[in-house]
């Protein structure tokens, strides 16, 4: 299975786990800030996975999408958890 999960914590910071179709996934953590609409994922260098991750998600009612340019995930949506 995949799955997309996005945990934004009060602190400041954010955890990003990517689970694609081969069941290896990937995480990424770092800070983050709200700048137009748009919440900005950023310093996640050190303890990441390799792959790349969206840093640019418009804030919509229902959840997040990626508007990351030249991101091969780009118009990916997350959900917010009830």
């Amino acid at each position: 299975s995949t799955y997309t999960e996005l945990t934004i914590m009060e602190n400041k910071g954010f955890e990003y786990i990517d689970r694609g179709f081969t069941g290896i996934g990937y995480k990424n953590f770092g800070k983050w800030k709200i700048e137009k609409g748009n919440l900005i994922l950023y310093d996640y260098k050190e303890n990441n996975s390799h792959s790349p991750m969206p840093t640019i998600w418009k804030i919509s009612e229902n959840g997040l999408c990626n508007i990351t340019k030249k991101h091969k995930r780009k118009g990916l949506c997350i959900e917010l958890k009830k």
